[in-house]
Order: C-alpha cells, then sequence, then structure tokens
C-alpha cells in the first residue's frame, strides 16, 4: 500500500546537518545560464530555497534537487501539470526534506526513479534512490545534470540530464543507473511520473502488446480499451494496470493540453512482473504515468540509461471526446516521430 506523511519538524540547521553527513548537500555550480531563450536560474518552489527554473519562453520547468524530483512541467505562466502533495511543501512543513530514517514513504509528488522490481525491495522505496538529495551541475550545452545520491542498499546511484529546447515544449530526461557496488548487480530504470488525476491517461496497444491490472483486482471503469489504444479514466479508486510493448509512447489530456512521454522500448523485457508501461491510480489526487526499463548486468563502475522525451501539446476540440482523442494524440506522435 502506497501511504505518505508528515514528518516531525526538524530546524533547518539539523537537516544541513543530516544531509552533509551523507556528503550529499544539495547545492550546485553553475546556478545561472543562458542560451538564447533558453535560461536555466535558482528559483524557490514551494518553500525550497535551492531550486532551479528551466524556461524558454513557452514552457516551464522546476527541478528540485534536495528531494530528487522534477516539480513542475507547465506552460508558461500556466498550471503545473505535475501533482505536488501541499501537505509535505516546506512552506507547510518548515522542512527542505525528510530524515532519511523515515520508515515512511515520503510522497512529495513529481516525478522520480526507482529500481526495479518492486517485489524485491517491498516498501517503501530507497530513501537515496526516490528523494535523497542531489549534485547539480549545469552544463555548457545548457542542460541540468542531477548526480544521485548512491544506495548502499542496491549499489545504485541515480543521475539526470534534463535538457529543454530553446523553444516549443520538448523536454528530455536522460536517467542513469550506475553500479557504485564492488559487485556485479542487475539495475533497471523505473521512472514514476504523477499527474494530477482529472485526466484522461491513453496508452497505444500496439502488435502484441497486452494489458492486465494489479493481482488481485478486477478490471473496473477506469480502464477501458476502444480499438488499439487503452483509456485510463480515474475515478479516486486505487488500481493499477500493466501494459507490455511495443510502441514507446503514452500520456494523459488534462484540460486543454496533452501531455506525450516518448521512449524507446528495449528488446529486453523489464523484470518481471513488471512492464514497460505502468499506470496507477490512486485516491489523493493523482495518476502515476510509469516507464520500466530493461534489467541490464553491470558490472562495478558500469551504468546503463533509459532517455524520455516529454511533450505539451495543444489538445484541440476534438480531443474531448474518446475517438477524438485517439485520433489527436495519434497524428501528434506520427508528426514528432516519423511513424
Amino acid at each position: 500500500m502506497r501511504t505518505s506523511t508528515l514528518f516531525l519538524s526538524l530546524s533547518p540547521l539539523l537537516v544541513a546537518g543530516l544531509l552533509a553527513m551523507t556528503g550529499w548537500l544539495a547545492f550546485g555550480e553553475g546556478a545561472v545560464h543562458r542560451a538564447g531563450s533558453l535560461s536555466i536560474s535558482r528559483t524557490s518552489f514551494r518553500g525550497w530555497e535551492d531550486a532551479y527554473l528551466m524556461t524558454n519562453g513557452d514552457v516551464e520547468v522546476i527541478v528540485v534537487p534536495q528531494i530528487a524530483r522534477i516539480m513542475k512541467y507547465a506552460t508558461a505562466g500556466g498550471e503545473n501539470l505535475l501533482w505536488v502533495n501541499d501537505e509535505l511543501t516546506p512552506e507547510v512543513t518548515g522542512q527542505q526534506t525528510a530524515p532519511p530514517d523515515s520508515s515512511e514513504w515520503i510522497n512529495y509528488g513529481g516525478y522520480k526513479l526507482w529500481p526495479a522490481p518492486q517485489k524485491d525491495w517491498g516498501w517503501p522505496p530507497d530513501w537515496q534512490l526516490d528523494r535523497g538529495p542531489c549534485r547539480v551541475e549545469v552544463t555548457e550545452a545548457g542542460a541540468l545534470r542531477l548526480i544521485g545520491a548512491p544506495s548502499p542498499q542496491h549499489g545504485l546511484r541515480f543521475d539526470r540530464e534534463i535538457t529543454l529546447a530553446l523553444e516549443g515544449s520538448r523536454l528530455e530526461v536522460l536517467q542513469t543507473a550506475v553500479n557504485v557496488s564492488d559487485e556485479p548487480i542487475t539495475a533497471s530504470i523505473w521512472d514514476v511520473t504523477q499527474v494530477k488525476a482529472d485526466c484522461v491517461g491513453f496508452v497505444p496497444l500496439g502488435p502484441g502488446a497486452e494489458y492486465r491490472t494489479g493481482e488481485g483486482e478486477a478490471p473496473d471503469e477506469q480502464w477501458s480499451r476502444s480499438g488499439d489504444m487503452l483509456l485510463v479514466k480515474p475515478t479516486g479508486k486505487t488500481g493499477k494496470v500493466f501494459i507490455s510493448g511495443p510502441p514507446g509512447w503514452f500520456g494523459c489530456r488534462r484540460g486543454e493540453l496533452i501531455y506525450l512521454k516518448l521512449f524507446d522500448i528495449a528488446e529486453d523485457p523489464p523484470p518481471e512482473p513488471e512492464t514497460p508501461r505502468e499506470v496507477y491510480t490512486g485516491d489523493m489526487g493523482y495518476t502515476e504515468l510509469e516507464v520500466v526499463g530493461p534489467a541490464v548486468s553491470l558490472q562495478p563502475g558500469e551504468s546503463t540509461t533509459l532517455k524520455e522525451t516529454w511533450y505539451l501539446l495543444p489538445a484541440g476540440p476534438k480531443a474531448h471526446t474518446d475517438a477524438g482523442l485517439i485520433e489527436t494524440v495519434t497524428v501528434q506522435v506520427g508528426s514528432l516521430t516519423g511513424r
């Protein structure tokens, strides 16, 4: 069961001390980058004082290294597509981060990474990988690079390189898992992106693609198939659907915008029982769009990557019906990929 909790109030000095003990204080170098209309600057977001704002005039992306998350993806001046847990923001709790030894999942919201499969680690996810503070670099090419906290439990470190196009909404998220142990390990990258639940999700079912609900769950009104598309209409009930591939894309419509996540589905499958695409519906006001990469054997020091490309595109009037939404997103993906 997924749960979140409010953590006890800690002084900023104590929080800094806890982070310093890990060697992973979330303060970066190269705090400002400008190239044409693209800028990267330090900012405050919902009480997180060392966040980063990436903007090109068309979209805004906010990254919070203290908790290893993208917390905002929106058109310029528009509403955030990503769900944020209002109860756990520093403006409410007064704390930049939760204690490392918390036994509960600190569900801040936004986008984050986990290792797969979940059956290997149970619950909650390891705090270093889920919300461990990151070192930050702003590259000369204009990417924001996060170097994650190493996990002794998994022998892994998650890094991310986030690149916003000079115009438009294209956001590349390059995710890397590094073997930081002294032994060979098997690693799989699992991206968990929480979007606001007042949306309609869509998952294409290409040749050979199948879907199933979570163990012990019966199909309900949240999942419906229309031709070669699985539609997800959250009702506030908890549930999960697992979708095999290909193809390598899915997303949701929220209001007048369509959110697309594109990625390459590898020939090697994710570790069982995970699938390349998973959708989780919760009762807290969010839906999770999840991508799970293949299981890769890594020697010490080796790494594996999983690249996603995000878009925010206009929905148009057609997209407010099932048939119109399917037609709209099919055309959009075709124009983006040439497929």
